[in-house]
């Protein structure tokens, strides 16, 4: 898996905030969106990173991201579009309007669904490993079970 190749979810999420920030007061007629767009990319884009990184360093398949990406670079060119707009044009703006409100909303849905789904998996997995890890006899491992448990609340306790 190429580091180039998962770094893109960075990348676009950079440039679909940087188009809002671009066109925020340039397109008057849907600044509350861009400004709701503007909020939620600013809140996901430090854990992109994240997620990014350890990925690549788990092993995981770029297509999880895929469609992520795919939204953001989809919504750059949406952005950028919602700028050249008139005042006159309403119906174009409707058209619009419900094209932002719809990527806020898959972009949502994707940190709401898919990511939840993503840190089940891999809370899960880290569970089965260590499970093999209890189950092998060593006296260095008395204290795993606190460990874990300790990791396990350190992991949850956000979602709670």
């Amino acid at each position: 898996m190429s580091i180039l190749a998962e770094a893109a979810a960075g990348v676009a999420s950079g440039e679909l905030l940087k188009a809002i920030l671009e066109t925020i007061d340039k397109a008057v007629m849907f600044k509350p969106t861009l400004e709701g767009l503007r909020s939620t990319l600013s809140r996901i884009a430090p854990a992109m990173k994240d997620i990014e990184q350890l990925n690549i360093k788990l092993g995981h398949p770029k297509e999880e991201l895929e469609s992520l990406i795919r939204q953001m670079k989809e919504g750059t060119e949406l952005v950028y579009k919602c700028s050249q707009f008139r005042k006159l044009n309403c119906l174009a703006k409707v058209h619009y309007q419900r094209r932002l409100e719809a990527l806020q909303e898959s972009l949502l849905r994707f940190f709401h669904l898919d990511m939840i789904a993503y840190a089940v998996r891999d809370l899960r997995r880290s569970y089965f490993i260590l499970e093999e890890i209890i189950d092998r006899p060593s006296p260095q491992l008395v204290h795993l079970p606190i460990l874990f448990l300790c990791f396990a609340i350190r992991i949850l306790s956000p979602l709670m």
